[in-house]
Protein backbone atom coordinates (compact mmCIF):
# COMPACT_ATOMS: atom_id res chain seq x y z
CA UNK A 1 0.00 0.00 0.00
CA UNK A 2 1.28 3.45 -0.89
CA UNK A 3 1.59 5.35 2.38
CA UNK A 4 0.70 9.04 2.45
CA UNK A 5 3.40 11.10 4.14
CA UNK A 6 2.48 13.29 7.05
CA UNK A 7 2.64 17.07 6.55
CA UNK A 8 5.25 17.28 9.30
CA UNK A 9 7.45 14.74 7.55
CA UNK A 10 7.05 16.56 4.22
CA UNK A 11 8.04 19.80 5.96
CA UNK A 12 11.13 18.21 7.49
CA UNK A 13 12.19 16.61 4.21
CA UNK A 14 11.63 19.86 2.29
CA UNK A 15 14.07 21.54 4.67
CA UNK A 16 16.53 18.69 4.17
CA UNK A 17 16.61 17.90 7.88
CA UNK A 18 16.98 14.57 9.61
CA UNK A 19 14.56 13.62 12.38
CA UNK A 20 17.40 14.12 14.83
CA UNK A 21 18.15 17.66 13.63
CA UNK A 22 14.51 18.80 13.54
CA UNK A 23 13.81 17.28 16.94
CA UNK A 24 16.73 19.29 18.34
CA UNK A 25 15.37 22.48 16.76
CA UNK A 26 11.89 21.77 18.14
CA UNK A 27 13.12 20.78 21.59
CA UNK A 28 11.59 17.32 21.55
CA UNK A 29 12.90 13.79 21.37
CA UNK A 30 13.44 12.02 18.07
CA UNK A 31 10.96 9.40 19.25
CA UNK A 32 8.27 12.03 19.82
CA UNK A 33 8.93 13.53 16.38
CA UNK A 34 8.70 10.07 14.81
CA UNK A 35 5.37 9.49 16.57
CA UNK A 36 4.00 12.80 15.29
CA UNK A 37 5.21 12.05 11.77
CA UNK A 38 3.69 8.57 11.81
CA UNK A 39 0.33 9.71 13.17
CA UNK A 40 0.70 8.08 16.59
CA UNK A 41 0.71 11.52 18.27
CA UNK A 42 -0.87 14.80 17.21
CA UNK A 43 1.37 17.76 16.63
CA UNK A 44 1.28 19.52 19.98
CA UNK A 45 0.68 23.27 20.42
CA UNK A 46 4.23 23.69 21.74
CA UNK A 47 5.68 21.99 18.66
CA UNK A 48 3.49 24.16 16.41
CA UNK A 49 4.80 27.24 18.19
CA UNK A 50 8.38 26.08 17.51
CA UNK A 51 7.50 25.34 13.86
CA UNK A 52 6.13 28.87 13.52
CA UNK A 53 9.56 30.19 14.50
CA UNK A 54 11.11 28.21 11.64
CA UNK A 55 8.44 28.90 9.00
CA UNK A 56 5.16 30.63 9.99
CA UNK A 57 3.36 29.86 6.73
CA UNK A 58 4.34 26.20 6.82
CA UNK A 59 3.17 25.85 10.42
CA UNK A 60 -0.33 27.04 9.50
CA UNK A 61 -0.43 24.62 6.57
CA UNK A 62 0.77 21.75 8.76
CA UNK A 63 -2.18 22.29 11.11
CA UNK A 64 -4.70 21.95 8.29
CA UNK A 65 -2.93 19.13 6.47
CA UNK A 66 -2.32 17.23 9.71
CA UNK A 67 -6.09 17.08 10.30
CA UNK A 68 -6.55 15.54 6.86
CA UNK A 69 -3.67 13.14 7.45
CA UNK A 70 -5.07 11.97 10.79
CA UNK A 71 -8.51 11.43 9.22
CA UNK A 72 -6.85 9.31 6.54
CA UNK A 73 -4.95 7.28 9.17
CA UNK A 74 -8.20 6.67 11.12
CA UNK A 75 -9.90 5.52 7.92
CA UNK A 76 -7.04 3.09 7.19
CA UNK A 77 -7.21 1.73 10.72
CA UNK A 78 -10.98 1.26 10.50
CA UNK A 79 -10.57 -0.70 7.25
CA UNK A 80 -7.88 -2.89 8.82
CA UNK A 81 -10.14 -3.63 11.80
CA UNK A 82 -13.03 -4.48 9.49
CA UNK A 83 -10.80 -6.81 7.48
CA UNK A 84 -9.56 -8.54 10.61
CA UNK A 85 -13.12 -8.86 11.95
CA UNK A 86 -14.21 -10.62 8.75
CA UNK A 87 -11.42 -13.19 9.14
CA UNK A 88 -12.79 -14.32 12.52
Amino acid sequence: MNEIKSPLKKFREALGLSQNKLSMLLGCSTTFLYKMESGMNNVSPRILHELEKIDPAAAAEIVEKQREYMAHKRSQLKKQIETLSKKD
